[in-house]
């Protein structure tokens, strides 16, 4: 949990992430995207290995590509190329209940 702390308040340092989006990522566990002999480094700011040959991004990049999206409540959303699904859930987490998020 430190080092998901220690990721926000660099953000919140050097990014102009909004609210919504730092909370999708407090909510959203990056540990359940992830084979679980990795837990302990969950939150380290690499890209992990998944399986055959497949990263999970490394969360900055992941908060990067997320505001870029600028995306607001009950929004519909389309991702292509799901990999690990832990950014369509931080979408899904920032569109809410009213939103839609649609991944191949």
């Amino acid at each position: 949990m430190e080092q998901k702390n220690q990721l926000i308040k660099f953000w919140k340092e050097n990014f102009p992430f909004t609210e919504n989006e730092l909370n999708a990522f407090k909510e959203i566990k990056r540990e359940d995207f992830i084979p679980k002999q990795l837990k302990q480094v969950a939150y380290e700011d690499v890209p992990l290995p998944l399986l055959r040959g497949k990263t999970i991004s490394q969360p900055t990049t992941v908060m990067i590509m997320t505001a870029a999206l600028e995306l607001q409540q009950k929004e519909k959303v389309l991702e292509v190329g799901t990999g690990s699904g832990y950014q369509a859930a931080i979408i899904a987490k920032i569109v809410g209940p009213h939103g839609k998020v649609i991944t191949t």
